[in-house]
């Protein structure tokens, strides 16, 4: 069996501690110059390697590549720690990402420290007043909605309809195969039934040392975020990502004074990192420290100052997707989001009540470098949640505490269909699916999310040997699955590429993009026919096209064609092929209301020219003199399967599918 070296640890505090104050103690260097000078087949290797759970070794590939460390990964001198003890220091947490320690340390000592010629920097750790994300904001509202789905939702019914979840939950997408790590202020489930089948793989208090997450503190609080983003009982309470698997970790001390300490938020996060997490979701946020100590000034909301949003920052950069609550600060003073939300790759998630109508405590952006802030929002007004009060249920309470976890289920709903999505992926389909995409601002960000948007906002597989088009159309019921085509359209040419999408039996359709298509801009489309023989189209406005571009970082964006496809006029009309299937010929009509130039050309299932049928001005009328007898443009027999037809004129264009049988 593998064994898992924890490279964080927290020592038993003395009595002599309560004459100390905390501090990080930053170091110049560490015992390697990098990990390139590291052989993997060294000891030192070795032990980092043994450091990360399978599961992180996983994630990491997808980001990083195959060399999978980062100079940050490497452990801290050891010799320098031992100096530090040495010196009488009391350590609580080595924080490898940052090269620190955090440790107790009397004035005598501090000044010592700082003398040391292998300490870069000395610093208070930050004692903050912890916030409560949560408001007494009442949802007054009377909007009832009425259940159609396969699962009974209960009273929590409304708030997972808001953000179209429950047609996820339909097609069995709940975040199985997924890890989510949840950060808070304690966590009790042992008792209630909304978690009876939750899946809980590790479990660590970062404030008393070891791993009961349900005592010495409020569990209240993270009980409910864990409700929301995972718990499950049929007729009460149905959450996103309820088949995930949870890491949760206690970082705050409320018990008996209201503070939290960053070093415990940092040593969690590099915890939950190693263990595998996919997703990790923040209730908490911070900006005002204790009395006596400095504040953090809105200037430092700018994604680089907090330890807090450094160390959210550094799970992002080893591919986590980052979730945190906007805050409760739009009401007074302050107004603005919170650290970590000012984190330029945190998806900050801000509040809605069930109207979609933003709550006035949310906090706002932007950040203090001028980004748009929050990214996305959910409902965070009266959700209905798990509580330890009689391990019962309520809805008195409100904040983008409970809109960020909505979010982040969303997050592991979406990667649970597409193991092979980087986090730099999932954000950008999470922002791009909200209802404000096209006018972001600072108060709405992107807008209120849509699952059913995110999850059918097509994907880029990049693999060693070659690149995957991926789509999801949803309901599936919907859809003849074996007409769903997607067509692409290169830079610089004039001539749509129709090819057939493979359906892989599940849920989503996938087609293998040709290598020549990658080196420019590729402008892509798609259709089916539903159930009835209908043709959709997406996007369905046709001014709007999804954009490749090379070096993009596999993400395809929505915006507004260039030289926008001219819409089908009432003008004109195209048959479909007779017979079909055909053999040896088949016969195609057409009618054109005025003199036009017409145009039909016959494509195969891989976008090839076989055949241009006519090419001339043809006056206003019926036409059914355009015969195709099977062959290409060079007069032999094409082979049997499908083909397309291309009807040009004018401006106007439309496309037929027909099949021919030897």
């Amino acid at each position: 069996m593998k064994k898992f070296v924890l490279l964080l640890f927290v020592c038993t505090i003395s009595l002599s501690t309560l004459a100390k104050e905390k501090y990080l103690v930053y170091f110049k260097d560490k015992p390697h110059e990098s990990v390139s000078s590291l052989k993997k087949s060294s000891q030192q290797y070795e032990e980092v390697i043994q450091s990360l759970s399978p599961r992180s070794i996983e994630r990491r590939l997808k980001v990083i590549g195959k060399d999978i460390l980062l100079e940050s990964d490497l452990p801290i001198n050891e010799l320098y720690v031992e100096q530090l003890i040495n010196l009488g220091a009391e350590i609580v947490w080595k924080l490898k990402w940052f090269n620190a320690v955090s440790c107790y340390l009397d004035e005598y000592q501090l000044q010592q420290v700082a003398d040391f010629d292998f300490v870069d920097r000395v610093e208070p750790v930050a004692k903050m007043r912890y916030k409560r994300h949560s408001d007494e904001y009442e949802d007054k509202t009377t909007l009832q909605r009425t259940q159609s789905t396969l699962l009974d939702y209960g009273p929590s019914f409304s708030q997972m309809e808001l953000s179209d979840v429950p047609i996820l939950h339909d097609h069995n997408i709940n975040g199985a195969n997924v890890i989510v790590g949840l950060l808070d202020s304690g966590f009790k489930t042992d008792e209630h039934e909304a978690f009876e089948n939750t899946k809980i793989l590790a479990t660590r208090d970062f404030v008393f040392g070891d791993n009961d997450v349900g005592n010495d503190g409020d569990a209240s609080h993270g009980t409910r975020v864990l409700s929301l983003v995972g718990g499950f009982k049929e007729g009460q309470l149905v959450s996103p990502a309820f088949g995930s698997e949870f890491i949760l970790s206690k970082t705050e001390d409320i018990f008996q004074e209201v503070n939290a300490e960053e070093d415990n938020y940092a040593a969690a996060v590099e915890w939950m990192e190693s263990l595998g997490a996919d997703v990790m979701s923040s209730s908490l946020g911070y900006n005002e420290f204790d009395s006596g100590q400095r504040s953090y000034t809105y200037a430092e909301m700018d994604g680089k100052t907090t330890l807090v949003t450094r160390a959210y920052e550094a799970a992002f950069d080893r591919g986590i997707v980052t979730v945190t609550s906007a805050g409760n600060e739009g009401n007074n003073s302050w107004q603005h989001i919170t650290a970590p939300g000012d984190g330029e790759n945190v998806i900050t998630v801000g509040s809605v009540n069930l109207n979609n109508e933003l709550v006035g405590s949310s906090s706002r952006g932007p950040t203090s470098d001028g980004r748009i802030k929050p990214e996305l929002l959910a409902r965070g007004a009266n959700n209905y949640k798990a509580t330890i009060i009689n391990n019962s249920y309520e809805s008195s309470s409100g904040g983008t505490s409970f809109s960020a976890p909505i979010v982040a289920g969303i997050a592991a709903q979406l990667l649970s269909v597409f193991p092979h999505l980087t986090n730099t992926q999932v954000r950008q389909m999470l922002v791009a699916s909200g209802d404000n995409v096209d006018e972001p601002n600072n108060d709405r960000g992107y807008g209120l999310l849509s699952a059913r948007k995110a999850i059918e906002y097509p994907n880029l597989q990049i693999t060693d040997t070659e690149t995957i088009l991926h789509k999801v159309f949803l309901p599936l019921s919907e859809v003849n699955t074996q007409e769903v085509f997607v067509h692409l359209l290169r830079d610089g040419s004039d001539a749509v590429e129709i090819y057939q999408m493979v359906y892989d039996d599940s849920l989503a359709f996938s087609f293998t993009l040709p290598t020549s298509l990658l080196n420019d801009g590729l402008e892509i489309n798609f259709e089916y026919k539903d159930a009835e023989g209908n043709l959709i189209r997406i996007p369905s406005d046709f001014s709007k096209s999804y954009f490749y571009e090379s070096g993009s970082n596999n993400h395809l964006i929505v915006k507004t064609n260039s030289t926008p496809p001219p819409v089908v006029p009432d003008d004109f009309s195209v048959s479909q092929n007779y017979p079909n299937p055909f053999n040896p010929s088949t016969r195609i009509e057409f009618e054109i209301a005025k003199r036009s130039n017409v145009r039909i050309t016959v494509y195969d299932m891989l976008g090839r020219r076989v055949k241009e049928l006519l090419n001339e001005e043809r006056d206003a009328g019926f036409y059914n003199d355009v015969v195709w007898n099977a062959t290409n443009n060079h007069g032999r027999i094409v082979s049997s399967g499908a083909y397309f037809y291309v009807f040009k004129a004018g401006n106007s264009v439309d496309a037929k599918k027909m099949v021919y049988l030897r």
